[in-house]
């Protein structure tokens, strides 16, 4: 004969029962010392030798890593804003172009290099819909002028 579950028997709980005890929940000098830093000093290592390392032969053998792939977006748009940074700061000269000056052509540098920067903050933050709009108005026109000056990014 089968047996009637009724509600005294199960185990389960409620949600506020399993937060209130998670929340009261203290850890033991045992965990915080010596199981936490040792599971963590395991997965660092562990996550070191298979991504970073083959990440530092795969760079150099193809120009990316297969863990740039995982988020395309975010690795290009660094690289674009570092490496335009580092253009405008060692730059020599500028494009020839009318009304171009020196000045003027290290401005369009910065709008670039801020443009990409903000691809960060924006994969990053949960902002307000106004600060998203913002960074990505900035985005777009650092998009733009790196288009439209693509060819003059040389030194």
């Amino acid at each position: 004969m089968k047996k009637v579950q009724t509600k005294e028997d199960k185990q389960g709980k409620s949600w506020k029962e399993f937060k209130k005890e998670v929340d009261s929940y203290v850890p033991t000098w045992w965990e915080n010392y010596i199981l936490w830093p040792t599971e963590r000093w395991f997965n660092d290592t562990r996550y070191f030798f298979k991504i970073k390392v083959p990440g530092y032969f795969q760079r150099a053998r193809y120009g990316f890593a297969h863990e740039d792939i995982w988020d395309l977006d975010r690795y290009l748009s660094s690289v674009i804003s570092k490496s335009v940074g580092e253009l405008k700061r060692r730059t020599h000269s500028y494009p020839n172009e009318k009304g171009m000056t020196f000045n003027k052509w290290k401005k369009i540098l910065l709008e670039i290099e801020r443009g990409f920067g903000t691809w960060e903050k924006l994969d990053d933050l949960a902002t307000t819909s106004k600060e998203i709009k913002k960074l990505e108005r900035q985005f777009q026109k650092g998009a733009k002028l790196f288009i439209k000056y693509y060819f003059a990014l040389w030194d």
